[in-house]
């Protein structure tokens, strides 16, 4: 019996996912009887009786059909990819596992949320066995109770380059400037190229984004790192790209309402330090280890030396989202939806609202404000309105989009490929639509899936599709936009959908539950 509970063994209770979190109101309280017995423990009587109290019923914000819709979607991409071969190892793509995002650009509330593989959650509702559960957390089934939207991190690639642009500007480069993009960009004794190894010339900020130059990014983190003072900073370093990636919420958790939610990873001169003084000796004992490889062992060896320098190298790779830089797919939703809609993060909500069983009560849940973009409106438009070019105008993800209805629905958005040493890239896709005027945004992700335009940005496009009823598709939301009425209870205590005539309206009750 857990004490938590009354001590009670058949009460029930959330042990997990969004019931965990609202286990507290979900629960009621349990009925109670007092029997008199006398001396031989038989019951002669009852001394009193507490009756028992229904719990709230949990209104989410996903929606049923768009949930299906992107599962669908996410599964097919994953599928497809594993059917693709991968030009630079000439093998198919593994796209072991995946997950897809659907936000509300202006609220954070959830309407989809996938993650691939999954599982059937009726195995909890009777005993599970040791085979059951290793097989769920098996990571080479890719363990399905492991959610890949929430906890699983990854390198977002150039996804992240909305930050990078931010915080240059930010740092004082001209929004409206000329920068070159070469082949490829040297630092120190390395090189650092384009993906491809291609050569634009010199271009504008909205071409980097569209076009995805790295060489752009590398020259503006490598001055701005060398602006803080390089090997040797004095004073306290303005680190502008960390600083941004900050407040965008990335490095700590969303502050989702579920139990479990990855903060990813952002390195700052300050945790190069703190790490370095923590894993010393396992860098050193790596950088001997004859089971590791040439590569694996000469970067032990390194950071056993100097693993506490915050290096150029880092500075460069930081800019297009690798190196030591993960993110969750929520995080990076939240971050889209906060430039979406004008520069508002919010923590991303799966519950909408709690109905008393009666009827009586409704608690709707606001939206809740993590904070404010430090950046500037001219900013937020230019970039809003560069990442239109990504899915047209010649732009990285123009074949996953090509023939899309753009003149109905305006998607914007950036592709990612993000590369790790030893592994395929992993494919992403960053998306809002309609452009003009944001309500969702769409990110999918597949490991080592390929790159961002040819696996990610098709599954956001089925999705965009889905939601408002494109290309053959059946529209799943009928105003492109989450329902604003609530679900009632009736008498009986069943719950109905919005609109059934119930008799007296309940008063409803806003709340903003885990406001920061």
């Amino acid at each position: 019996a857990d004490p938590r509970y009354g001590g009670l063994t058949t009460a029930k209770v959330g042990r997990g996912g969004i019931e965990e979190v609202y286990d507290a109101e979900l629960r009621g309280v349990d009925g109670r009887q007092e029997l008199l017995v006398d001396r031989r423990g038989n019951v002669t009587g009852t001394h009193a009786t507490t009756p028992a109290q229904a719990g709230d019923a949990l209104v989410l914000s996903l929606d049923r059909d768009l949930q299906r819709v992107a599962e669908t979607a996410l599964a097919k991409g994953i599928a497809k990819a594993r059917q693709t071969i991968d030009p630079r190892r000439g093998i198919l793509y593994r796209a072991p596992t995946g997950a897809v995002v659907v936000m509300e650009a202006g609220t954070g509330r959830i309407a989809a949320m996938a993650s691939y593989p999954s599982y059937d959650p009726t195995v909890f509702t009777k005993p599970l066995t040791p085979r059951t559960y290793q097989a769920l957390t098996d990571p080479k089934r890719g363990a399905p109770l492991y959610s890949n939207a929430t906890q699983g991190t990854f390198a977002p690639g150039s996804t992240f380059k909305i930050v990078s642009t931010a915080a240059a500007v930010g740092a004082g480069n001209p929004l409206y400037g000329s920068y070159a993009c070469p082949s490829s960009f040297r630092v120190g004794n390395r090189s650092f190229r384009n993906f491809e190894g291609e050569t634009l010339g010199t271009i504008d900020l909205r071409t980097t984004l569209i076009k995805s130059c790295d060489t752009v990014y590398y020259g503006l983190a490598y001055r701005e790192w060398l602006r803080d003072g390089g090997l040797r900073p004095t004073g306290t370093p303005r680190e502008s790209f960390v600083t941004m990636a900050k407040a965008f919420g990335f490095g700590s958790s969303t502050g989702v309402d579920l139990p479990r939610d990855a903060p990813g990873s952002i390195t700052s001169r300050e945790s190069r330090k703190a790490d370095y003084a923590e894993r010393k000796d396992d860098y050193c004992a790596g950088a001997k280890n004859p089971a590791f490889s040439d590569y694996r062992r000469q970067i032990n060896a390194e950071n056993c030396v100097d693993g506490a320098t915050y290096k150029a190298g880092e500075a460069a790779l930081f800019a297009i989202g690798q190196g030591d830089v993960t993110v969750t797919p929520l995080q990076l939703a939240a971050g889209y939806a906060a430039l979406a809609n004008g520069g508002t993060l919010y923590q991303p909500r799966l519950a909408r609202a709690l109905l008393s069983a009666d009827g009586t009560r409704v608690t709707e849940l606001a939206p809740v404000v993590r904070g404010k973009l430090p950046v500037a409106k001219e900013t937020l438009d230019y970039m809003r309105s560069a990442l239109t070019g990504v899915t047209r105008d010649g732009g990285t993800a123009r074949r996953a989009y090509a023939g899309f209805p753009q003149d109905v629905v305006e998607v914007a958005g950036k592709t990612g490929t993000a590369d790790k040493q030893d592994q395929q890239p992993t494919s992403w896709f960053a998306s809002f639509a309609p452009a003009a005027k944001p309500r969702f945004v769409v990110v999918a992700m597949v490991n080592q899936g390929g790159t961002g335009g040819t696996t990610a940005a098709p599954i956001t496009r089925e999705i965009w599709a889905g939601i408002h009823g494109l290309e053959g598709a059946r529209r799943v939301l009928p105003a492109a936009a989450l329902p604003a009425q609530l679900p009632v209870v009736r008498a009986d205590g069943t719950v109905a959908p919005p609109g059934t005539r119930t008799g007296r309206p309940a008063p409803v009750v806003t709340v903003r539950r885990g406001a920061s």
